[in-house]
């Protein structure tokens, strides 16, 4: 569980350690890094200490924020000030904002619980990737029934059973993982996803079956009469 702690003060820096000591994370501590620098350290959690109206920490975390392959990196901000502070860090696009100075025991809570959202979202894009993946297989399944004039009639039946069978086991994987996503947004596109996909292989599948009945009806019209198949 990896944290960075970023251009903390000194006295933001010792409270952090303290309310996270003994509690298994591994802790760097930087300054004044910029976006391939926090990417080089892979953190999964960044804890950012900053004005809303510091202009270069708000770059920084807009640009971390768009970036895909970052987009499960948990960003929580500490601000001097109160409520609109704190509102207007999130609108920043930090996920958790905390005021000064925070109590110990609230941080590590605040801390375990972008841990805690972090999980599903890995869990959707390793199950994304994997539809993907299986989505790139049908395409070369259909390309490789276009050109099977010679494949056994046992073959050409095989290949869409298991087509199908890896369908049904990617989508199922699929609406698991959306049913334990917390966030109403992200479901909505992740059903959209899933219904692109699922369309999609569909739409495979089906052509699967008409390659397969044409290839059948070639085979048929080649076989000589009164020859046994």
């Amino acid at each position: 569980m990896r944290i960075l702690f970023l251009n903390l003060s000194a006295e933001s820096l010792v409270e952090a350690n303290n309310a996270l000591a003994g509690q298994g994370y591994d802790i760097a501590t930087e300054i004044g890094l910029n976006v391939d620098q926090v990417l080089a350290l892979a953190p999964e959690v960044l804890v950012t200490e900053a004005a809303p109206t510091d202009l270069a920490c708000c770059g920084l975390i807009a640009q971390l924020k768009s970036r895909p392959d970052l987009r499960t990196l948990k960003v929580l901000m500490i601000v001097p000030g109160g409520p609109l502070e704190r509102a207007r860090g999130l609108d920043l696009g930090a996920d958790d904002v905390v005021s000064l100075p925070f109590d110990g025991v609230e941080f590590a809570a605040r801390i375990r619980t972008q841990f805690r959202e972090r999980q599903p979202q890995e869990e959707l894009q390793t199950m994304l990737k994997y539809a993907t993946q299986r989505e790139s297989i049908a395409d070369l399944a259909v390309e490789s029934l276009t050109d099977a004039a010679g494949v056994t009639k046992r073959r050409r039946w095989l290949l869409p059973a298991i087509f199908a069978v890896s369908v049904a086991a990617v989508i199922a994987s699929l609406f698991m993982v959306v049913s334990d996503h917390r966030s109403r947004k992200d479901t909505l596109q992740l059903k959209a996803e899933i219904a692109r996909l699922s369309y999609g292989l569909g739409q495979q599948s089906g052509l699967l079956g008409l390659r397969r009945d044409l290839l059948d009806s070639l085979s048929t019209r080649a076989t000589p009469r009164g020859t046994r198949r």
